[in-house]
């Protein structure tokens, strides 16, 4: 019932199998780590204790022309999902 936005507050890292919500915890300073194998590349799980903070996920996207508000559209996530499964 809490807001992710409250939670990344005090989070030490966001981890999620695939998810948009990783753009939202990067904006936040929050390191995000992924499980699912096509996000690996953008924080591997195996390295949650680096808390190394990976913008590629957001450069993946801005360089793609989406504004930030559009990366939690439906459109965004259908595309995005092209690029990592390619």
């Amino acid at each position: 019932k809490t807001p992710l936005d409250q939670l990344l507050k005090k989070a030490f890292a966001f981890v999620s199998c695939q998810s948009t919500a990783g753009f939202k915890s990067i904006i936040q300073g929050v390191p995000s780590y992924f499980t699912h194998e096509t996000m690996s590349k953008f924080g591997n799980i195996n390295d949650i204790e680096s808390r190394k903070l990976n913008h590629d996920l957001l450069y993946a996207g801005a360089n793609s022309q989406w504004k930030l508000s559009e990366f939690f559209s439906d459109e965004f996530k259908l595309y995005f999902s092209r690029i990592i499964n390619s």
